[in-house]
């Protein structure tokens, strides 16, 4: 596990438990936030000061173009506990006088009661992308924006912003700096060049299940990672996958789904910043709720993963019907094997068999008299007939082990 992971810590602030890592500025962040950048404003205060009070959230995440930085500032230092934000630069402010410009008003907007750290949130402004409105936005900034610089350059634009996070890093004006929605291009130059190596990496969660190239580059230069999209991408996705859904539910048994999900991620050491608005949400995905999880073993996180690719991209888990024949003289239990432990799936007399509805990749582990282990089955569909699986129990397979 690389340096800043050295110090993943668990923490008690205010009677509430902490997971964080440790950046390579020094800054402490904890590693589940909560994020505000598209939030209705008239839920802002609410919401950002109740998560301070009561839920223990020390991290708020944003966007400059969120327009919101008055309120969160509001309602952090109603909160009177220091709180991490981190912001971001549009890509309308891309260019090194545009981004010196946007970080002075934003050191100026939370100049109270908080630290800040800021990333470039896009590299560039692209034409492809349908919502992002590239010369309209331009035509609409303030003067003083548009005094400051020229129109960003979508080549060389964000290097001059990286000069000028380094600048106020250096100058003490921030916590720490870093970059967002980087794909491995891009990153891979921004390490050749820069002076301070970036300290924070937010990128959207299927980047992180997808792009295992960019994950290997970040980690590879002890640049933290910060995952956003787990609530949506993830856990509103029920329908699309909904037998994913229920292995994530079974897995986390009393847990809820999303405290689960980000329980997998904080326990690598990436840090989540999920949106909520409820009560209820707020407590499921607080610092205190994702650090009561259990440690997850590696199979276990393995397994939440294949349920998040399933429910981000719509394709389900097949669903398998299989068979256990007990060919033994005695009893034998057979045992769902998940999160290191055993449940109870059938006990099985003499020559009789039974049917479970269950999924790929699921394990189960067959007993006699509660002990003696007599047989290990995995769920693989490569090996079935129109998802049919057939295990004999016999004095073979206990002989094998």
């Amino acid at each position: 596990m690389f340096f800043f992971l050295l110090s993943l810590l668990a923490t008690t602030t205010q009677a509430q438990q902490q997971l964080e890592v440790v950046l390579k500025s020094g800054q402490r962040l904890p590693l589940v936030g909560l994020g505000v950048g598209n939030l209705a404003h008239d839920r802002i205060r609410w919401v950002v000061g109740h998560g301070v009070r009561e839920l223990g959230v020390r991290v708020i995440d944003t966007a400059m173009a969120s327009r919101n930085e008055h309120l969160i500032a509001g309602a952090i230092i109603e909160g009177r506990d220091e709180v991490l934000v981190v912001t971001k630069v549009w890509y309308t402010h891309l260019g090194y006088n545009r981004t010196r410009l946007a970080v002075a008003d934003a050191v100026a907007g939370f100049s109270e009661g908080s630290r800040l750290v800021v990333l470039i949130h896009w590299p560039r402004c692209r034409e492809d992308i349908p919502w992002m409105r590239c010369d309209e936005e331009e035509a609409e900034l303030e003067e003083r924006v548009k005094r400051a610089g020229p129109p960003p350059d979508p080549e060389t634009a964000w290097r001059g912003s990286w000069r000028a996070l380094e600048d106020a890093y250096d100058a003490g004006l921030v916590a720490a700096i870093g970059v967002s929605n980087f794909d491995v291009r891009d990153t891979r130059d921004l390490l050749g060049f820069a002076r301070v190596v970036p300290h924070l990496a937010q990128i959207n969660l299927w980047t992180y299940l997808f792009d295992p190239e960019l994950v290997e580059l970040l980690e590879k230069n002890e640049v933290a990672i910060q995952a956003y999209n787990a609530m949506n991408g993830v856990v509103a996705r029920r329908r699309y996958a909904p037998r994913a859904y229920a292995d994530l539910e079974r897995l986390g048994t009393t847990t809820a789904v999303g405290t689960l999900v980000l329980a997998a991620l904080a326990q690598r050491g990436v840090a989540v910043v999920p949106r909520a608005s409820t009560v209820t949400h707020l407590a499921e995905n607080s610092p205190a709720a994702v650090a009561a999880v259990p440690p997850l073993d590696a199979p276990t996180r393995d397994r939440i993963d294949e349920a998040m690719r399933a429910l981000m991209t719509g394709n389900d888990f097949l669903q398998v019907e299989a068979t256990f024949v007990n060919r033994l003289d005695e009893t034998v239990g057979l045992f769902w094997v998940h999160a290191g432990d055993e449940e109870v799936a059938a006990d099985l007399p003499a020559g009789d068999a039974a049917t479970l509805r269950t999924y790929e990749g699921h394990e189960f582990v067959a007993r006699v008299r509660g002990q003696k282990e007599v047989g290990r089955f995995r769920i693989t569909t490569t090996t079935t007939h129109n998802h049919i699986l057939l295990f004999d129990i016999t004095r073979k397979t206990a002989a094998e082990l």
